[in-house]
């Protein structure tokens, strides 16, 4: 039995509702801080000539780099506040959630690496971060220094972003801002933009069509589904559920159309 997209979504799932039913944009506070305005303006200069490429190289003329930053940033948000409701509820989560600026500037810089040529775009983007707050001093403890001149939110906002493409981190010590943020990574063009992302490349193909879309999109959430053991939050993980289950019931439901034998994956 195919099982309705609507009817495998648990709705209990979606924890930053307001009091209108819909999700609350984080996103919208942050623009109004003039700090945080001014580095969205900043990364968004600094990303604007950078392509996405495939492994072959290929730009992916549908993706900006910048609205990626702006998606995990909010991503990000929604999963801290999630996080701080599961820490006021009386779960072992106290230490959960960390400090929002630090959270917040990781996020809006944490790509903005690949402007620079090369690999390491975390490391590069630390390095460019920390410029940044050199010449613009964005956070209020500015009085306290490091050995190298930055306050220690600086030092901190830059040790997240280095560090947030090592997915396989183990949580060990890694500050609730690192786990977030790489959460918010993974979250992003996962879900329903991983279909709509799979249908404009392989409509790139020498050769495409109904099938051919099918297996990609398969082979994706096959990926995707597997990579619960790199998620570092209880709000992301069942974030990740959430997207695997609304992917799962359209893939069911496809295969049924293309008169495919039944779904493979379990």
């Amino acid at each position: 039995m195919v099982t309705r997209m609507a009817d495998s979504i648990n709705m209990n799932d979606m924890d930053d509702m307001d009091n209108t039913g819909k999700p609350e944009r984080h996103i919208d506070a942050v623009r109004a801080d003039p700090r945080f305005a001014q580095m969205l303006e900043y990364v968004k200069a600094r990303l604007a000539t950078v392509a996405s490429l495939d492994k072959s190289g290929k730009p992916y003329v549908f993706r900006s780099r910048f609205g990626h930053t702006e998606r995990v940033l909010e991503w990000a948000l929604r999963i801290r506040a999630a996080e701080a409701e599961s820490a006021v509820c009386g779960s072992d989560n106290k230490n959960a959630v960390g400090d929002a600026e630090i959270l917040t500037a990781a996020a809006i810089f944490h790509d903005v690496g690949y402007c620079v040529a090369g690999k390491g775009h975390a490391k590069i983007g630390a390095e460019i971060f920390l410029e940044y707050a050199r010449q613009n001093r964005p956070f209020a403890d500015e009085g306290t220094t490091t050995s190298e001149g930055l306050c220690a939110c600086a030092q901190a906002v830059a040790e997240v972003i280095a560090a947030h493409s090592d997915k396989q981190l183990g949580n060990g010590e890694l500050p609730p801002e690192t786990r977030i943020l790489m959460d918010a990574d993974l979250l992003d063009e996962a879900g329903a933009m991983s279909l709509v992302w799979d249908c404009f490349t392989e409509a790139g193909q020498p050769v495409f069509d109904f099938d051919s879309a099918y297996e990609r999109i398969l082979r994706t959430y096959a990926r995707f589904a597997a990579s619960g053991p790199n998620f570092h939050t209880r709000a992301g993980l069942r974030l990740h559920g959430r997207m695997c289950r609304y992917v799962r019931a359209f893939l069911e439901g496809y295969a049924m159309e293309l008169n495919r034998a039944e779904f493979p994956i379990e």
